[in-house]
């Protein structure tokens, strides 16, 4: 065993397999010996990869299996698994299947860096093999590091979706198209959706799995599950068309509901051929409500996009030879994409906010909704908005630097809902000089023309202080009360 260690140690790795040969290693020896083969075969596939020699690695591979080396292995382990991560980058599709079937059986390192590196090999070589679900359930989602779930930052100073997520939603992906084809499953969809959920629960950095919890949930028929959980993804990412073609799902067919989500998708930024989803599910709409024009319409819209890209039309699409009259679908689709947003917004309060600066330049609207909140939203294009407006909008948060989006905003005149607004009754009194109405202090310029134990009504409103970083109360408006 010595002379073998020795001749690995030079490099001579060739001598030192013959070695072992001559020297009978295999299964039934001890288990010093198997290591000591296994490390000389390892060496060599490590060669072989340089070399592209396929059928030395495979056999290599085979042959440390039938070993059956048990114990504590940990190196050996380690370097396998970058190794087998290699291997995956120019092993050749004759020979992919006898490889995925031999990694299986090989000792490696898990949970570990290298093991993570296998993976993100395997998701690039498979993310559209047939075998890509069944390879991602051998590596197994529990042997994911914190750190697999970390964005990756590129050399151009970016930051991307992490490891961890793009295998997630790959694998999701193409689980559920699965699982659609082969029919219902409803203990598999049970485990794929607590899966997420304790993923959630960790608060792990993963943006979509509201999304694909609620494919899971749909899947089950748990509808009304599906639109409680989906609604506030749905909020965050209410400018992504794709966003209503699920949402969609959760009601019921043919609904108002439907139909308006399926409308406010279509009114989002998007290409067309993006949006064939959409447009196929919205037609089953319209004719489940008997809007024959308005169907004609979109079926030419179909088949249009489906021409246009190259893709099969269908034997269920008539193609027609003109394109049919498009008068009144814009009003049709604007008018009921409000109905989608109100959908979206369902069970929210609108909120009350004061509008504290507007920037023209920048179009940005400074706004304070109470003395722990406040932000800045984009300029409305169909609101002129100044300093001192009330509003009646749905905010929904965008990062944390105070970005939000306002939603269906209306002007408002309801004083007494807006937290950043006070009104306070009481009488003037006027002690060692200063004047105070309650706890609230005057200046003597604006008390001018009252008189002391006159009642009065005093405004309050939050303005902000930059320096203090903080809203404070200032008065806005001074006048008589009631007696």
């Amino acid at each position: 065993m010595e002379k073998i260690a020795q001749l690995r140690k030079e490099g001579k790795i060739e001598a030192a397999i013959e070695s072992c040969l001559l020297k009978g290693f295999g299964c039934e020896s001890s288990e010093l010996e198997k290591k000591l083969y296994a490390w000389c075969l390892r060496d060599r596939i490590k060669i072989d990869i340089s070399k592209n020699n396929q059928p030395r690695i495979l056999g290599d591979m085979a042959t440390i299996i039938e070993l059956k080396i048990t114990g504590h292995n940990e190196y050996l382990s380690k370097a396998l698994t970058w190794d087998m991560a290699k291997i995956v980058e120019i092993i050749d599709e004759d020979n992919l299947g006898k490889y995925l079937t031999m990694l299986k059986l090989i000792s490696l390192e898990r949970p570990s860096e290298a093991y993570s590196f296998l993976l993100m090999k395997l998701h690039n070589r498979l993310k559209s093999h047939f075998l890509y679900c069944k390879t991602i359930e051998w590596w197994g989602f529990k042997h994911f590091q914190e750190r697999d779930f970390e964005p990756f930052k590129g050399s151009d100073g970016k930051s991307y979706m992490s490891l961890a997520e793009k295998v997630i939603y790959a694998y999701y992906k193409r689980k559920l198209e699965e699982l659609q084809k082969q029919g219902f499953e409803k203990n598999t969809y049970q485990r794929m959706l607590h899966y997420l959920e304790d993923i959630a629960a960790k608060k792990l950095n993963c943006k979509f799995l509201e999304y694909y919890m609620v494919k899971c949930l749909i899947a089950m028929g748990e509808r009304e599950e599906a639109g409680k959980r989906f609604q506030k993804f749905a909020l965050r990412n209410q400018e992504e068309f794709w966003v209503y073609q699920t949402y969609a799902q959760v009601f019921e067919e043919g609904s108002d509901e439907q139909l308006g989500l399926l409308c406010k998708g279509l009114v989002c930024r998007g290409k067309s051929a993006m949006k064939l989803g959409l447009y196929e599910k919205l037609l089953q709409v319209l004719n489940q409500r008997s809007e024959k024009e308005l169907s004609k319409y979109v079926l030419y819209k179909i088949i249009s996009i489906r021409k246009e890209n190259g893709w099969p039309v269908g034997e269920q699409y008539i193609a027609y030879q003109s394109k049919p009259s498009d008068d009144g679908w814009d009003e049709f689709c604007e008018k009921w994409a409000l109905v989608g947003e109100k959908v979206l917004y369902l069970g929210n309060k609108k909120q009350i906010i004061l509008i504290q600066y507007v920037n023209a330049e920048k179009g940005k609207v400074s706004y304070v909704l109470d003395e722990q909140s406040w932000g800045y939203f984009n300029q409305p294009k169909e609101l002129e908005l100044k300093k001192g407006d009330l509003v009646s909008c749905y905010l929904e948060t965008i990062n944390s630097k105070g970005l939000v989006r306002a939603s269906q905003i209306e002007k408002s005149t309801d004083i007494l809902e807006c937290k950043a607004l006070k009104v306070l009754t009481g009488k003037l009194e006027c002690v060692a000089g200063e004047y105070r109405v309650g706890e609230i202090l005057i200046a003597r310029y604006l008390v001018r023309d009252y008189k002391a134990e006159e009642a009065l009504r005093i405004i309050l409103q939050l303005e902000y202080n930059r320096e203090m970083n903080k809203q404070e109360w200032k008065i806005k408006k001074l006048e008589k009360g009631e007696k």
